[in-house]
């Protein structure tokens, strides 16, 4: 994986996901590879099952391998689909990591939570 753009590309992964729930447990070891892109695709890959409430676990335990990589915003994104079907695990994600987490994670994050949830999570 070269940049961005592909990376991207690569996020049709999320349909083989969606068909194969258990192929997301095939993504966690991406988050350990060389490569940020490949690193950014473990996010990336589950934006939509985060739309739909499912794959909580596998996106937590993502989210918390990226969560002070150099592909912060994807992990960001990730959690901010998730909140809207999982506010309750995603706040208690954040509660107990937010003073590891890159600032930016924490905005892309709490840009879907409510009042409340957002200055939970951004209270440092």
């Amino acid at each position: 994986m070269r940049d961005g753009a592909h990376c991207d590309g690569v996020s049709l992964l999320g349909a083989a996901v969606r068909n194969e729930p258990r192929l997301a447990e095939e993504l966690l070891p991406w988050t350990e590879s060389p490569h940020p892109w490949k690193r950014r695709a473990a996010a990336v890959a589950l934006v939509g099952e985060a739309k739909q409430g499912r794959q909580r676990n596998a996106i937590l335990a993502i989210a918390d391998r990226l969560l002070d990589d150099m592909v912060q915003k994807a992990v960001g994104w990730l959690l901010k689909e998730t909140y809207p079907r999982q506010a309750a695990a995603v706040v208690n994600f954040h509660r107990k990591r937010r003073h590891r987490a890159a600032r930016i994670v924490l905005r892309y994050a709490a840009e879907k939570m409510t009042r409340q949830h957002r200055e939970q999570v951004l209270a440092r």
